[in-house]
């Protein structure tokens, strides 16, 4: 979108002379490169000084990236999804990682609500919930788990069988039974909904007023607990998103290589840099050292196919002058890197992401194709997938060719 050369971050400050008339120069003005004495350049400086203005800085190209991320831009086609959210009753949006679906899933929860009417934001990830309601501290008491809402409802039941399948057959069905003693809802949204189980899908939408909102949003391609059936249940338009918008090209590039995908990156997206494909003996060395390297960027998120018990990560809760935190509420505190499980930072993003003790997708239960696809379209600028086996690299590795 521009060179490079022509901007001037805070590298450069010491040659900021050089630096103007380069750029003038590169943009077809060198006449007045040849202006721009010193003298003059001192005079600007004394003029600037007085007058109230604002500096944004600008590093580089992740930077960018960053701020984007912080400007909620929609693709047309999320611009129409958004429009039919909010003329039709029953809809459902289906999009690829990054596409936009939750930001319009709080969009249509926070129009209901200022409107008065008694909505509720239902996802299946605590953390993404959890995270949610940090960020949307006005609306908290509208955004839920689906387990959380559920057991609110029953406050008096407690699992005494497998909790899998407690939380996904037992509990919708108590819902389901009770509903009509329950007070039910003027529009319900659900997001991640190829992660609810039929019983929990079922019994939400039993919850519903007459005539009320239904909008359900979901990527097939992110059934990763395989729950999802494939029918966005209750809605009757379907609206598609086409466009990655969350990832920098680079990124979403490498991820559709993995993947033999074909997700298209929003127009005007930044190109980022080439994720990292690592091999180490030690991947805690190398992710504390990206980690470091990359501290200044934004929020860093380790993530594994395993619990931290289990990974790679497991005793290390400190290095290179960072700390370790398991809770995702720490997501972007200063020194903090977070580690999760792949699973439980699904909905989620950070600018940074590093992913260790990956295999190669489906060689291992713990690791398939969905879970690589999640895992690496979680980060808006920086990418590292990490491993101490020198074949699985080099897999990774001929896919980047």
């Amino acid at each position: 979108m521009f060179d490079e050369s022509t901007i001037a971050t805070h590298q450069h400050m010491t040659q900021l002379h050089s630096r103007l008339v380069h750029a003038l120069k590169k943009r077809g003005q060198g006449y007045l490169g040849e202006k721009l004495t010193k003298d003059v350049v001192e005079t600007i400086i004394d003029q600037l000084k007085n007058r109230s203005f604002q500096v944004q800085k600008v590093d580089t190209e992740q930077d960018i990236a960053n701020d984007l991320q912080k400007i909620e831009v929609l693709t047309r086609q999320q611009f129409a999804s958004l429009k039919g959210l909010f003329q039709l009753p029953n809809a459902a949006v289906i999009g690829p990682a990054g596409s936009g679906k939750t930001i319009l899933a709080m969009w249509r929860l926070k129009s209901l609500v200022d409107a008065g009417q008694n909505a509720v934001y239902v996802c299946y990830n605590r953390a993404l919930a959890d995270v949610l309601r940090l960020r949307n501290p006005d609306y908290r008491e509208y955004i839920w788990n689906v387990d959380r809402l559920f057991s609110q409802f029953c406050p008096e039941q407690r699992p005494t069988q497998e909790l899998n399948e407690y939380y996904r057959e037992v509990l919708p069905g108590l819902v389901m039974d009770r509903a009509d003693s329950l007070n039910h809802f003027d529009a319900i949204i659900i997001d991640e909904g190829q992660d609810l189980s039929e019983s929990q899908i079922i019994a939400l939408h039993d919850l519903l007023k007459t005539d009320a909102v239904w909008a359900f949003f979901a990527d097939w391609k992110q059934d990763l607990y395989s729950a999802g059936n494939g029918n966005p249940i209750g809605a009757e338009v379907i609206f598609h998103l086409y466009h990655n918008c969350r990832n920098t090209i680079k990124i979403n590039d490498t991820s559709n290589n993995f993947l033999d995908s074909n997700i298209e990156s929003m127009p005007g997206m930044p190109e980022g840099e080439v994720p990292v494909v690592q091999y180490s003996g030690s991947q805690v060395t190398a992710a504390w050292e990206l980690a470091k390297q990359w501290a200044r960027e934004g929020s860093i998120a380790i993530l594994s196919p395993f619990k931290y018990e289990n990974s790679s990560m497991h005793g290390q809760l400190k290095g290179h002058g960072l700390t370790l935190s398991q809770d995702v509420q720490d997501l972007g505190k200063a020194n903090t890197v977070v580690f999760s499980t792949i699973k439980s930072f699904k909905g989620l993003e950070a600018s940074c992401v590093i992913v260790i003790d990956i295999d190669i997708p489906d060689h291992n239960p713990a690791f398939s194709m969905d879970d690589l696809y999640v895992a690496t379209t979680r980060a808006t600028a920086r990418l590292a997938l990490i491993s101490d086996r020198h074949n699985v690299i080099k897999s990774y590795e001929n896919k980047i060719k």
